[in-house]
């Protein structure tokens, strides 16, 4: 999702927040990107190649990576995402419970309260501050330094993050929540065999649950083991048969190992899932146009287009797909498109001249 250098999407179902002892505040969902603020609980048609002269050079998009390498040059140009963009837990829902004892000082359960609450506000800094002081004053309550954990996260304070996660685990060694985040921070922080560990924990300890199997596949992608990957995404989609972002991921990872017959299916019905990111598209455009099915790989850069105007090599990218199926004049367009965001791109560079060739 970032992995590295991608882009996480996904919406938030469920944010909850439980104050310090009796009182319980329910939240709604403002936090459209974020984990859920968590209250602790009582765990239980080809067309013929274009032929091109011999020093001319048509790259075939095989070796690009989309989500690693050719979002790259994106996310220089797009607005960051959150920080914990891809770590959402969707529409798994939360079961809230109270925080605490009845024992708790009330300083500590108001403040506990605060930060939730600024938590929720996108005010990241006051939620630390609230936090902090909560568990100075009662430093036993899981949750505390758990929501204090995801403020961290959110900030890429990874390292503090990491350490507030792991107390959380300490007060409360079966919670499934700080254990699934910490693997995924422990990813962001390339610390891969460890987060596996804790991500293959919160599996044990929610086993009807899909994310832990979601982040352990993208944890996998990252270190390029791919068919590792397959196994986890597979995984997901059984516990969580309707969720976009994991049919995405997969048939992302069936391009990596340059399966594009069968990533085709799987980015299909992750578009009509609800992942309609920009990645997806470029994933579904780049098997097509393996394929040769250089039409349809146009249509799905048309719309990385669309969605990400100024990415120079989604518009290189239409060119040669346009180029391929034999329209000259609709890949000069592109080519140029791309030239004029980004002077160097290659592809552009090398597929102009091979276009405007094919105009006289």
């Amino acid at each position: 999702m970032n992995i590295n250098q991608s882009i996480g999407l996904m919406t938030l179902a469920g944010i909850a927040a439980v104050a310090i002892g009796p009182t319980v505040l329910k939240g709604e969902n403002p936090l459209a990107l974020s984990p859920n603020i968590a209250a602790p609980v009582t765990q239980p048609i080809n067309q013929p190649e274009v032929k091109t002269p011999a020093k001319s050079v048509m790259p075939e998009v095989a070796a690009q990576d989309p989500l690693d390498n050719i979002l790259q040059e994106f996310n220089q140009t797009a607005k960051r995402p959150s920080a914990l963009a891809p770590m959402e837990e969707g529409s798994e829902s939360i079961q809230l419970a109270q925080a605490g004892s009845d024992q708790a000082p009330n300083s500590a359960r108001s403040l506990f309260r605060q930060g939730v609450r600024s938590l929720k506000a996108k005010q990241y800094r006051d939620a630390i501050e609230a936090f902090q002081n909560s568990i100075d004053q009662n430093p036993k309550v899981p949750a505390a330094h758990f929501n204090l954990g995801l403020a961290h996260s959110i900030l890429r304070e990874y390292d503090d993050a990491i350490a507030s996660f792991q107390q959380a685990i300490r007060l409360r060694p079966k919670y499934y929540k700080a254990w699934l985040q910490l693997g995924r921070v422990l990813g962001r922080q390339r610390q891969y065999q460890k987060a596996i560990v804790s991500l293959q924990r919160a599996a044990k300890l929610q086993p009807r649950k899909g994310m832990p199997h979601i982040e352990q596949g993208i944890v996998y992608r990252r270190q390029k083991r791919y068919t590792a990957a397959l196994s986890a995404l597979r995984r997901a989609i059984r516990l969580r048969p309707q969720d976009g972002r994991a049919h995405a991921l997969l048939g992302s990872t069936y391009n990596r190992l340059k399966r594009e017959s069968a990533a085709i299916p799987v980015l299909q019905k992750a578009v009509r899932l609800g992942s309609k990111s920009m990645s997806t598209y470029l994933d579904l455009g780049i098997a097509y146009y393996n394929t040769k099915q250089f039409s349809k790989a146009a249509v799905n850069y048309k719309r990385v287009t669309q969605l990400a105007p100024k990415f120079a090599t989604g518009h290189a990218y239409l060119g040669d797909a346009y180029l391929r199926s034999g329209q000259a004049t609709q890949a000069i367009d592109a080519y140029e498109a791309a030239l004029r965001i980004d002077p160097n791109n290659r592809t552009a560079k090398k597929g102009i001249g091979v276009a405007r060739s094919k105009t006289f």
